[in-house]
């Protein structure tokens, strides 16, 4: 009797197995790799939810995918490390690639730099017969520094107050690197923070040789080392052990406008501060005790911030960039409103600059664009829309908003923590209370 029942235990395991493993449907599955490959990540994490309470080795896959854009990193790394181990056969090496890129970028988010370098060489060692020449690159690139980066110590952040930076020269934000007052740019889109070399060495930066390749705006590859600020000081706010690239000074000089960048904070530092605000008038406010809000349009893809806007009540994700100047549409966005754009626009041709050099690209200007987020209005002027690809962004999201956003507001809020951006302090802070705001 005793066999008997143990046969039918493990029958009923083995059943609860098989049944886990189907929990999706082929067409099921197919719909979620439609969003994750066309980086609609909203629509991931809206479909996942049908499905809270199942397990199943593709639905770690896809949870550890929506919870690393989501910036629950430790959620990502557990669902994918699950994944990886309980894979059959039916996974395909592609599918396994994806899996090791994310679980690379959560390692490399929490600078656990040993663990992100032998999982991006390993992906080269493993899978390099039937990688793509770009992901070779990509890999490669992000071997390189990971594996320039260990022993070193994990970013760390310490508040003592709230901080206020008043800008200077134009925008520029003042802060301290290793007690050496310095000018550097807030840029929520760069991918690392940057500074140009001769203001690392006088700041007594610790210079690392790596040999990075960085693809600027103009399709061209721009060197660069890395450094490691031993404190970054930005008001009370103290930040240890940044990591910055160091480009030549004359990779982010630019002649035709005579202007020489010194350098940009960016995303890896402001995710680590957990909430800031941005003001008209450049200024820059890094609260001591971030807000609890039940409130969420934001996501991550890879380092670049992204957020989810209504247009004629349609949600599109567009990437945030604060240290662009204006607002531009994307190729996406022209193809799906291609007959209003060409009746109401005019043709025009629009230069886009980046680190390293620009290009003139074919656009319509837009007289008015009016997009939602939140609960906030924004009425764009004499908007660029893009006709042409420039980085790979602009294949998959709608457009890039800038500084004209919330110059046109009172200020915008980012918290990298429960992930949501709001225009207009009023909004969090006495005049339409959080409940009234839609989710998005």
């Amino acid at each position: 009797m005793k066999h008997y029942f143990l046969l039918f235990f493990i029958v009923l395991i083995c059943s609860c197995v098989q049944l886990n493993e189907e929990i999706l449907t082929e067409e099921q599955q197919l719909e979620l790799h439609s969003y994750n490959q066309n980086k609609q990540f909203f629509k991931l994490r809206d479909a996942l939810k049908r499905y809270e309470g199942d397990s199943s080795v593709m639905l770690n896959f896809f949870r550890g995918i929506s919870c690393n854009r989501f910036n629950q990193l430790d959620a990502s790394i557990k669902s994918l490390n699950s994944f990886i181990e309980e894979r059959n056969k039916k996974v395909t090496d592609r599918l396994l690639i994806s899996a090791y890129e994310i679980l690379g970028d959560d390692y490399l988010k929490t600078y656990r730099y040993r663990k992100a370098a032998a999982i991006y060489r390993g992906l080269l060692n493993q899978f390099g017969g039937i990688l793509e020449d770009d992901q070779k690159s990509d890999y490669e690139n992000s071997a390189k520094i990971c594996e320039k980066l260990i022993g070193a110590q994990p970013q760390t952040v310490y508040k003592r107050g709230n901080s206020r930076l008043i800008p200077v020269d134009g925008g520029y934000l003042p802060v301290k690197i290793n007690g050496v007052e310095r000018k550097l740019g807030p840029d929520t889109g760069a991918n690392f923070s940057v500074i140009i070399r001769s203001l690392a060495q006088e700041a007594g930066m610790q210079i690392i040789d790596a040999n990075v390749d960085v693809h600027n705006v103009a399709g061209q590859v721009v060197k660069s080392d890395l450094g490691i600020a031993e404190e970054l000081l930005m008001g009370n706010t103290h930040i240890k052990n940044v990591v910055f690239l160091v480009f030549d000074d004359e990779d982010l000089y630019f002649p035709e406008s005579d202007m020489q960048i010194f350098g940009v904070i960016g995303f890896p530092v402001f995710s680590a501060l957990g909430e800031i605000t941005f003001y008209p008038n450049g200024e820059f406010f890094i609260p001591e005790e971030k807000r609890q809000m039940d409130f969420n349009n934001l996501c991550i893809n890879e380092l670049t911030p992204v957020i989810a806007g209504y247009y004629k009540g349609e949600r599109f994700a567009f990437t945030l960039d604060t240290g662009a100047g204006k607002t531009t549409l994307y190729p996406p966005f022209y193809l799906t409103h291609k007959e209003e754009i060409i009746t109401e626009g005019q043709k025009i041709t629009e230069r886009v600059t980046g680190f390293g050099g620009s290009r003139e690209i074919s656009a319509y200007k837009m007289k008015q664009v009016q997009i939602t987020f939140g609960n906030e209005q924004i009425e764009f002027e004499d908007i660029p829309v893009l006709t042409d690809y420039t980085l790979d962004d602009s294949h998959y999201f709608f457009g890039n908003i800038g500084r004209d956003s919330f110059i046109l507001c009172k200020c915008m809020t980012i918290n990298f923590d429960l992930m949501f951006v709001v225009f207009n302090d009023y909004m969090i802070s006495g005049g339409i209370p959080f409940s009234y705001i839609p989710m998005v």
